[in-house]
């Protein structure tokens, strides 16, 4: 059992003591823990080798984003051959004490599977937030499991599913390589829809995808204090929705999806109209869809 993790991080000290707490119950599992920097302070940085200093520590020196920094972290990984397995792990995301060692049981428990997760629960709770997400390959419509219900209604073991949680998951090394694997991560998402994007490649790669109920992890959520959600990261959903419909779907399908959003987040705009945020929010949601449509895929203005 030779496991890779891998977690990202911008300027994230607030979430740091945490972070360190949640690793304890983790880190004897690893052979190699992997911490990418998007371009954080000096100071931040310092922080991290501080925290963890056995760790291998990779800065990118700009903001790559979910799936640049996430790449940079796997291409590392792939580079020694002893390390047969690569998992991904929010800084704010909590894993039971040898969860990480049963998940890899699981995983390698049938040869089809490539990729798979924990059931994720809400903060500190027996609340599901995700247990997979079930897509259809041909129309793009998703339908989340359980979300939202006790971890008590979750009658399967196992299960699975079109795709796994992006906030935690575990894949055997040979998923992310070219050619017989499904390749890393595509840097034009930045961040959101990745894991969308890798369970559609996957599928057709012949890959499965599973998750499982009997290693349990928590998305703990944790904010800076009075930190109100970027608006950018409506341009970014929208955006990035409309690009992987132009790059697994076809014309029609485009269409009816874009449809569709366009009259939910209608709906959500006028029902909350009076809150400035919902105003803001629907703005950049906007300017999402108009850059999704062109094909705009600049991430930069992630930077500022």
């Amino acid at each position: 059992m030779k496991i890779a993790a891998v977690t990202l991080t911008r300027n994230d000290d607030f979430r740091l003591v945490p972070w360190k707490m949640y690793f304890q119950d983790y880190k004897d599992e690893l052979y190699e823990h992997i911490v990418v920097d998007n371009g954080s302070t000096p100071e931040y940085q310092r922080k991290l080798r501080e925290a963890f200093p056995d760790s291998t520590h990779i800065e990118l020196g700009y903001n790559g984003g979910c799936t640049g920094a996430y790449n940079a972290g796997i291409r590392h990984a792939l580079q020694n051959p002893e390390i047969d397995t690569v998992m991904l792990i929010g800084n704010d995301i909590k894993i039971e004490r040898g969860g990480v060692t049963r998940l890899y049981q699981f995983l390698n428990s049938d040869p089809r599977f490539g990729m798979v997760a924990p059931v994720l629960l809400k903060k500190d709770s027996d609340t599901v937030e995700l247990f997979g997400t079930m897509i259809n390959m041909k129309t793009g419509k998703s339908r989340q499991l359980y979300h939202n219900s006790p971890l008590s209604d979750v009658k399967e073991t196992s299960q699975v599913v079109s795709c796994v949680p992006g906030g935690l998951n575990m894949a055997k090394s040979m998923f992310y390589m070219q050619g017989g694997g499904v390749g890393l991560q595509d840097e034009n998402l930045f961040m959101y829809c990745d894991e969308r994007d890798m369970a559609i490649r996957s599928a057709q790669k012949g890959y499965l995808e599973a998750v499982t109920k009997e290693v349990l992890a928590w998305h703990q959520h944790i904010n800076a204090t009075g930190a109100h959600r970027d608006p950018r990261t409506q341009y970014l959903i929208a955006r990035n929705y409309i690009y992987l419909s132009r790059k697994h779907f076809s014309r029609t399908v485009q269409i009816r999806n874009l449809i569709i959003h366009l009259i939910i987040q209608v709906i959500l705009f006028f029902r909350d109209i009076r809150q400035r945020e919902r105003r803001t929010h629907f703005k950049y949601y906007l300017k999402g869809v108009a850059a999704g449509l062109k094909g705009d895929m600049d991430n930069s203005f992630m930077n500022s």
